[in-house]
């Protein structure tokens, strides 16, 4: 999150009297009169921003959907992307009544939505430690210990969401495998793999859908893309989980497999140590199992799920272009060894 201040926001733009009049003092029970909001952009593609009234000290976040990155491109489909933030405003609402809410676990609080602004979404800022910084300093300056305390806090607040979320309704492996298919395509159109080496995973892919494996949990919602910087640690134990537009209900192996590809991808990359993360990666597992009711699962089961959606993420971050060409064909033979079945 870069946090870099970008002026004063005019009286005149029309996100200021919803900022002032629709979310302060309608929502928020503010008075809004005179408010003067500071400016900072806190991405790169200047889609969130974050707003400071200096009067108030209210701290507010903009997530605009309306030249958010959809497809390639940051403008078209205006109702697809009203439609993208309704249902992050809903996804963020659905799981504070399920009680993550208050400390130690909590979403991030949706405060309003307007499509006639760009589609925007408004929160509560938040504020804390980003997860990612607890890595870095794990790797370079040897704070491995305080990485295991924040990945126990993180693999408990997971926990407890699907807890909380949990169905009698099996997962159905369809979606994961059809993930699965999407990014191997986009890889072998990139031309990042062979059309050898995209047949080869899509037999591995087979032989995972015919194990059976991918089909042993029960349903339960999952964050969808629990990367590091959508998770801010607050106080000893807190965490406050944020970017829920991809939440679904499905298998808790892919926010783990999700979590333990991030941690294999950063230590080999930083570190370039492709074992350095192992230690970190069954600390993460012990410590979720840890927080399941018992005869929830099976930790054998579990963690072989994991190592399917490890993989699949693996991959997944093999597409990001900014990544030095070798290093990504590296990660994928990574890939291919944590599939391997």
């Amino acid at each position: 999150m870069i946090n870099q201040y970008a002026g004063t926001l005019s009286d005149k733009d029309l996100l200021y009297d919803f900022l002032a009049v629709e979310v302060m003092e309608k929502i928020l029970g503010f008075n809004s009169h005179k408010s003067v909001f500071d400016v900072f952009s806190l991405d790169n593609s200047r889609t969130v921003f974050r707003y400071v009234d200096r009067r108030s000290f209210v701290d507010l976040v903009g997530k605009f959907y309306g030249s958010k990155w959809i497809d390639g491109q940051q403008t078209g489909n205006p109702q697809l992307r009203a439609e993208l933030m309704q249902r992050e405003f809903d996804n963020l609402q659905e799981l504070r009544a399920l009680g993550l809410n208050t400390y130690p676990h909590c979403i991030v609080r949706p405060l309003a939505v307007n499509r006639l602004v760009s589609s925007v979404l408004v929160e509560e800022f938040v504020s804390g430690v980003r997860f990612d910084s607890y890595i870095w300093e794990a790797i370079n300056w040897g704070k491995g210990d305080e990485l295991r305390r924040k990945l126990k806090d993180l693999a408990w607040f997971l926990a407890d969401l699907h807890n909380r979320s949990q169905k009698s309704d099996a997962a159905n492996q369809t979606r994961g495998l059809s993930y699965f298919d999407k990014i191997v395509d986009h890889l072998f159109y990139w031309q990042i793999i062979s059309s050898s080496q995209r047949q080869y995973f899509f037999d591995l892919r087979n032989r995972w859908a015919a194990s059976g494996i991918l089909g042993t949990s029960r349903l339960v919602l999952t964050h969808g893309d629990p990367i590091f910087p959508n998770f801010f640690c607050q106080g000893e134990h807190g965490i406050i989980g944020i970017d829920m537009e991809r939440l679904w209900a499905g298998d808790r192996a892919m926010d783990l497999g999700c979590i333990v590809a991030e941690l294999k991808h950063l230590f080999y990359l930083n570190s370039h140590d492709i074992w350095g993360s192992e230690p970190y990666i069954q600390h993460f597992y012990e410590s979720y199992f840890s927080y399941l009711p018992r005869d929830v699962e099976d930790f054998t089961t579990l963690t072989s799920r994991g190592r399917f959606y490890m993989g699949c993420y693996e991959l997944r971050i093999s597409r990001n272009a900014w990544l030095d060409l070798g290093y990504r064909k590296a990660l994928i033979d990574e890939a291919e060894r944590c599939l391997r079945i």
